[in-house]
């Protein structure tokens, strides 16, 4: 077989073979890309049941579009051979992970987690599996998790079939059918009747107990000898073959391994709540094994049965104080019309560091985002597929867009050589491709060559202002470009080591080209977050940004990034309410794909209350950015707050998904929890917050946690805290947040009045009706003079500080 060309695909290495055909790694040739290419043996074929099946896999996993469960292209014939196209999973089987001794808890609970939202996404389709176990659970190199093998899905039982062979073993004397694999069939499957999605429940209990153990929780190497076993013995507790297993584990895969479907978790999604909080426990270093563990204060049986799926609640607070971040909802009305267009990382074909391809992404991104007539996806959404392997119909439909930008950058001495192509998302089909070669002083007239011929393609006509703006561009020093890229490739870390980098190599690009307007516009954002994230005084930040965003628009008048930044200065600094909305407003006309500037606009019209628009420039931001963990928080979080609970926890699992070491993610944790009075969770997550913040202070905060609970806890970190500020920039929220949790409506006052009075950014929002952080004190006489002193006034008394 191998070499053989059917239709356009030639088969390049056999993967694999069962008892319905084989599979083949794959070229096709029509979209140059490897592909997995799956064969319905022709003895197979003949029979129309099996040829029914077959085709049924592929439409029960095309109707789920979720990242764990592998993407099906195509169902073809050709000369008689069936066979259907799918997506490629360069990895090993999930049997071949599984260790003797069981998987490390951490990776267990990832690989269950995923597995456990790939059941969830089918069963909310009603699609049953039927035949989960390891060898149809794939891991990526990347270790991505891909449920394969939808062959034997939904509920209708067409024929007696055991791993796909007629039951030799099977001692059943009802009508009744079974189809799986012996060892992971669920009781109701072994006797016939008829399953729903419980019974993948089960399977997933036995697969999870083989995770966790290395041992089958019913042994037996033919049906005869394992189905007795299924229905009648009760395996012992995984810890008992692996001590490193906790409690919590033992009771979740029993919970699955229930012999009634009525007594059995009833469904995936509890199951991936209580995955998300054993997660959540492991993260905490706070989990201790089954064997010899003490039951923990902080700890209830409530823990036990899940965190019920609240992820986190994350107001754009998270651009302040906690919120060191690493760094779709439908189009708002008037925007869906527009075609959407992602840029994915273009490929590096030269020996240049990774800087330099990913700002050329960055700068190619940023041109096409000044173009009035296309929605153009954020460099932070986009980044998320550097080197991926996703296929690119699951991309687009994941980003939400109609064409996909792919390319390589060709750096050689003082050329350089964009090739760029666009592709067409569905049905996926190349539509354009070219390339562009310059010296490296015309790289800004090449990157706008390269933009107005994609808005060429996708035929998008340059309103006036965008070809005056493409059409801008001018000779620059290619050592002052290489310094500039690397300086943005450094702040778009969002760390306090990046900013710093930032400016360094920022100014150095200065240095070599002081009319270098972007490197201007580049220190002005640095130094605003650098003031936001509490890396430089506010006020000398604030000073050098205001500086740098003046030179910048003394150079070029219509640079939208000195706009973005002109706006923060004066909501934070001057609280010139006029001045920051026309700024905001002149950079969005200037760009109006910039993610960025919808994100700080939104925190304007929370500081001015304007509640409602700031769920309308939300939704515009996640046009933008979809894979924005921000975005995503606080959708969900305006979502929770009017009532659509189902709608909040996808935004929150997502937001949680894209960043789970963030730490507001876990101080909302604590917010929500403690308004639903569950102290305990309340706890863990306020905990895991402090230990991603101040990692620090954590061995004193839990052996004072171990002497005298969870208020001798809190005290410790703000004593902690207290002491560190005076050795180091801290924003005093920080501290007002610890009090807050604490319930010390005095403490939590005198640190906000601090942060106002040292001109903290985030002093401008204490009084956003979207903030719940501090309902603790709101209704206080002190708050509200503070609040009064911020004011929301349009004629301010100007910088007060």
């Amino acid at each position: 077989m191998l070499n053989r060309q059917i239709k356009h695909y030639r088969l390049l290495e056999k993967l694999g073979s069962g008892g319905m055909g084989e599979v083949y790694r794959a070229e096709d040739g029509l979209l140059q890309r490897q592909i997995a290419l799956k064969i319905l043996s022709p003895a197979r074929a003949a029979e129309l049941q099996n040829l029914e099946r077959f085709k049924r896999e592929a439409c029960s996993a095309a109707a789920l579009n979720h990242p764990s469960v592998v993407t099906i292209y195509s169902v073809e014939e050709h000369e008689g051979l069936h066979f259907l196209t799918m997506e490629l999973i360069q990895g090993q089987t999930l049997t071949g992970l599984i260790q003797p001794g069981g998987m490390p808890l951490r990776r267990f609970t990832e690989i269950a987690l995923s597995l456990a939202e790939a059941l969830e996404a089918a069963h909310a389709q009603g699609i049953v599996h039927r035949d989960l176990k390891p060898d149809n659970v794939m891991v990526s190199r990347e270790g991505r998790v891909k449920v394969l093998d939808f062959g034997i899905a939904k509920s209708a039982r067409d024929a007696t079939v055991v791993d796909g062979e007629p039951a030799r073993d099977a001692t059943l004397t009802q009508a009744g059918l079974i189809i799986g694999t012996p060892a992971y069939m669920a009781p109701e499957q072994i006797v016939g009747e008829a399953v729903d999605h419980r019974a993948d429940l089960f399977t997933f209990g036995v697969l999870l107990y083989e995770t966790a153990t290395g041992q089958r929780p019913f042994p037996g190497s033919t049906a005869s000898e394992v189905f007795p076993a299924v229905l009648r013995d009760t395996p012992p507790p995984p810890s008992s073959l692996n001590p490193q297993i906790p409690a919590v584990v033992d009771e979740l895969i029993a919970g699955c391994l229930e012999k009634d479907p009525g007594r059995r978790v009833q469904s995936a999604a509890a199951l991936r709540e209580r995955l998300q909080a054993l997660l959540l426990e492991i993260s905490s270093s706070r989990l201790l094994p089954a064997a010899g563990r003490k039951p923990a204060r902080w700890k209830s049986p409530a823990f036990v049965s899940g965190i019920l799926g609240i992820a986190a609640v994350a107001l754009l607070l998270a651009w302040l104080g906690w919120r060191f971040i690493p760094r779709a909802k439908p189009a708002a009305a008037g925007e869906s019309h527009r075609p959407g267009l992602a840029v994915l990382p273009l490929g590096n074909f030269s020996n240049d560091p990774e800087y330099f391809a990913d700002g050329m992404t960055d700068a190619l991104i940023s041109s096409l985002s000044s173009i009035q007539g296309v929605r153009v996806i954020s460099r932070q959404s986009v980044m998320r597929y550097k080197k991926s392997s996703e296929p690119l119909p699951r991309i687009a439909k994941e980003l939400g867009v109609d064409m996909i930008v792919q390319g390589s950058v060709i750096h050689a001495g003082n050329r350089l050589r964009i090739t760029a192509q666009l592709i067409r998302a569905q049905p996926e089909q190349q539509i354009w491709t070219q390339s562009y070669e310059r010296d490296v002083r015309d790289v800004l007239t090449l990157q706008s060559e390269v933009a107005r011929a994609i808005s060429e393609e996708i035929q998008v006509k340059l309103e006036p202002g965008d070809q005056k703006r493409l059409a801008a561009a001018r000779p620059v020093d290619p050592q002052a470009y290489d310094a500039y890229l690397q300086g943005r490739y450094a702040w778009n870390r969002r760390t306090s080591g990046g900013l710093t980098s930032a400016v360094r190599y920022l100014q150095e690009a200065l240095d070599r080209d002081s009319r270098f307007a972007p490197a201007h516009a580049g220190l002005a954002n640095v130094y605003t977050l650098s003031a936001i994230y509490g890396v430089v005084p506010p006020a000398e930040a604030f000073a050098q940004a205001r500086h740098h965003a003046d030179a910048a628009l003394e150079i070029d008048p219509e640079l939208a990034d000195a706009y973005v930044s002109l706006g923060l200065i004066h909501l934070f600094a001057d609280r010139d309410w006029s001045a920051a909305e026309d700024n905001f407003r002149r950079a969005l006309t200037l760009k109006p794909n910039d993610s960025a500037a919808h994100h700080f606009y939104v925190l304007y019209l929370m500081a001015r209350g304007r509640d409602q628009e700031v769920g309308e420039e939300l939704r515009r931001a996640a046009e933008l950015d979809p894979l924005s963990p921000v975005v995503n928080l606080n959708l969900g979080y305006i979502a929770a707050r009017n009532g659509h609970a189902a709608e909040a926890m996808q935004c929150f699992q997502k937001a949680q998904a894209l960043a789970p070491d963030l730490p507001i993610v876990y101080l909302y944790f604590s917010d929500l929890y403690r308004q639903q009075g569950k102290a305990d969770l309340d706890f863990l997550s306020f905990r895991k917050a402090l230990e991603l913040r101040f990692p620090e202070i954590m061995p004193a905060v839990d052996a004072a946690y171990a002497k005298g609970g969870r208020k001798a806890a809190l005290q410790t970190a703000a004593t902690a805290l207290e002491k560190l500020a005076k050795t180091k920039l801290l924003p005093p929220e920080d501290i007002a947040h610890v009090y807050a949790e604490m319930g010390d409506r005095g403490r939590t006052l005198d640190f906000l009045e601090e942060s106002y009075r040292r001109g903290f950014p985030g002093a401008v929002l204490f009084a956003s009706n979207q903030d719940w952080e501090w309902d603790l004190v709101r209704n206080e006489p002190r708050f509200r003079a503070l609040i009064a002193r911020i004011g929301r006034s349009e004629h301010p008394q100007g910088n007060t500080h």
